[in-house]
């Protein structure tokens, strides 16, 4: 559009107005006023951007629905139709009529753009406001969230701080639990060897009878009592005690064992040996000028009788 037009100049449908991208406008025969854009999107096979169209006719309306003619808006158009779009000012002493037709004209369309520029707005802020309602909801939604992590996180946290405290708990039961195993496995062979040590002691002070200690050629043969698993004695023979000592004397067995005895084979080295062997033998002299010889039979009970054997 060339030609100097008002500020209320607007397309009656999407309310553009004229601005310096020379968007061409076109006015009705009913009075409307619509854009380019607008007379494109309804009509098929007619190109207004043709220099020489500057008239078409057209189906129906935008506004009032009639079956019109479009004017392109410019210099060119008639003279009665382009006065329509100059200042009301600029019609003194013309007709009264005149310039009544125009000024209603011109009102018209003020009105028209202020009423839809006024809807406009309204619909806005209705948008605007629900916009607005949203995004404090959302806002609560988000400080919602950010309370509700800050809470998952504090009692990740407690839960990791409990694990560790457990994990912690755990690893000093187990050391304990070692420590008492150790402790039980400790007292376990003390006492083993406590046992074992009663068991051979109680035998040397056991009584013995022909089942006890065997003196080969002194003419006595006798074996040890029998011991059970405790190695305490279950039977005891009510004849001679040996308490380390020399059957009959007061002197103790192990002194009257000779230098040439072998070391593993004393008394003091029986104590020593295990009593799941099957026996024991030691060399002694039982007083008489003889030399005789001990057998300490560990696990074994035997009914024989009495012999001598000499060396």
């Amino acid at each position: 559009m060339q030609t100097s037009v008002q500020n209320w100049v607007h397309c009656n449908k999407c309310l553009v107005q004229p601005s310096k991208n020379n968007l061409s406008f076109w006015m009705s025969s009913c009075g409307h006023i619509f854009c380019k854009n607008c007379i494109d999107a309804e009509i098929n096979g007619c190109n207004l951007s043709d220099a020489n169209t500057t008239s078409v006719n057209f189906q129906q309306c935008f506004v009032c629905n009639k079956q019109v003619q479009l004017i392109q808006i410019n210099r060119f158009m008639r003279k009665d139709l382009l006065e329509m779009f100059k200042p009301p000012t600029s019609f003194v002493g013309d007709s009264l009529k005149k310039a009544k037709t125009i000024i209603e004209f011109q009102s018209m369309h003020h009105q028209r753009l202020f009423k839809c520029l006024q809807e406009r707005n309204q619909k806005s802020t209705l948008h605007l406001k629900k916009m607005l309602k949203e995004l404090d909801e959302r806002e609560g939604r988000i400080k919602l969230l950010v309370r509700e992590g800050d809470e998952y996180k504090s009692e990740l946290e407690n839960t990791k701080r409990t694990i560790t405290e457990l994990r912690k708990r755990i690893s000093e039961r187990e050391k304990e639990l070692n420590r008492l195993n150790q402790v039980r496995q400790s007292t376990s062979s003390q006492q083993r060897m406590s046992y074992k040590r009663m068991a051979i002691q109680n035998a040397m002070d056991s009584r013995y009878t022909t089942s006890g200690l065997s003196f080969l050629g002194g003419g006595e043969r006798v074996q040890m009592s029998q011991f059970n698993n405790t190695y305490n004695a279950t039977q005891q023979t009510n004849d001679f005690q040996l308490n380390m000592q020399h059957v009959g004397g007061s002197t103790p067995l192990n002194n009257l064992l000779p230098s040439d005895s072998r070391p593993d084979l004393n008394l003091q080295n029986l104590m020593n040996t295990s009593t799941e062997d099957a026996s024991a033998v030691v060399r002694g002299n039982i007083g008489r000028g003889l030399q005789n010889t001990a057998t300490i039979l560990g696990f074994t009970r035997t009914t024989e009788s009495t012999d001598r054997e000499f060396f």
